[in-house]
């Protein structure tokens, strides 16, 4: 099977499979095996409100889901840009960076007056939100798993569903991906069709010039076939009744002829013998003399 035999449900379809299979491997990774540059909790609490030339040392501050870590521990991941100074340039610049977070969450520093046993790095954030407006935080709802996969999926489903059968199309069509022969595989139903049958043609008409020679053609070769005695010539109707009535002027009355006596007619055939048959045949006039003088003998 070619590849550019494959329908756009089946890349759909494939889409499908491969964006569940991606989503559900990429939801189970380990939050340092997708994050950036791992800082502690002491230096993540140090710099989330601290500022250099009016800009943040941390800004955009996502908290991820919840989620256990190698040890069996829930933890949440923190994934942040930190800033980085240049020691030549002096120039300033962001990176990515994350720390790992416990749950609960027990601060470091600048810890509220009253937490909760579930307190998380939400309402520390919150917190000192309210002391410093700058400090802002989101929550990754993106990361949860149901929605990683659905991510996932759709994306794959897009590309490989969607804009690859567009882009192979446009590739055959062009003829720079070789041939397309469709093999058209004959089906059991497809024998029987529920299309009207095309009407067939109308007989075309013959003229008379065209039937004219034809019977020219005819009457050509029957007479090579009665030349060649192939068969009889027919003959015409008025042909034959005039040949009848010829017949029937010179035809007078019938004579008959008296049957000549052969010299044997008069044999008499008798039939002898105890197992098979034997003709003897007899001559009437030698028999009846002779026994007419057998019979006159005895008499005297």
């Amino acid at each position: 099977m070619d590849i550019a035999d494959i329908k756009r449900w089946q890349w759909i379809l494939i889409g499908i499979i491969a964006g569940l299979g991606l989503g559900w491997v990429w939801s189970g990774m380990e939050p340092a095996e997708n994050g950036g540059r791992q800082v502690s909790q002491v230096d993540f609490e140090r710099d989330v409100m601290r500022k250099y030339e009016n800009q943040p040392l941390v800004k955009n501050v996502v908290i991820q889901p919840v989620t256990t870590d190698y040890a069996g521990k829930k933890v949440q991941p923190v994934s942040f840009q930190r800033m980085q100074i240049g020691q030549k340039t002096k120039k300033i610049y962001y990176v990515p960076a994350q720390f790992i977070a416990t749950v609960p969450y027990k601060p470091m520093m600048n810890a509220p007056a009253s937490m909760t046993a579930q307190f998380t790095l939400a309402d520390y954030l919150a917190n000192l939100q309210k002391r410093d407006g700058a400090v802002s935080y989101a929550y990754g709802w993106w990361k949860e798993k149901t929605a990683t996969i659905a991510i996932w999926t759709i994306a794959t489903v897009a590309v490989i569903g969607g804009i690859w059968p567009t882009f192979l199309n446009l590739i055959v069509g062009a003829g720079l991906g070789g041939s397309r022969e469709k093999k058209k595989k004959e089906d059991y139903f497809d024998r029987f069709s529920h299309h009207r049958e095309p009407e067939k043609a109308a007989a075309k008409v013959v003229g008379d010039a065209e039937r004219q020679r034809l019977d020219d053609m005819n009457r050509a070769l029957e007479q090579r076939l009665a030349s060649a005695g192939v068969f009889e010539q027919e003959r015409d109707l008025e042909t034959e009744e005039e040949e009848a009535a010829v017949r029937k002027l010179q035809a007078g009355p019938l004579e008959v002829a008296q049957a000549i006596k052969q010299p044997g007619d008069d044999d008499e055939i008798e039939v002898k013998g105890e197992f098979y048959p034997v003709l003897i045949h007899h001559k009437k006039g030698h028999s009846e003399g002779h026994d007419d003088a057998k019979d006159g003998a005895k008499t005297s």
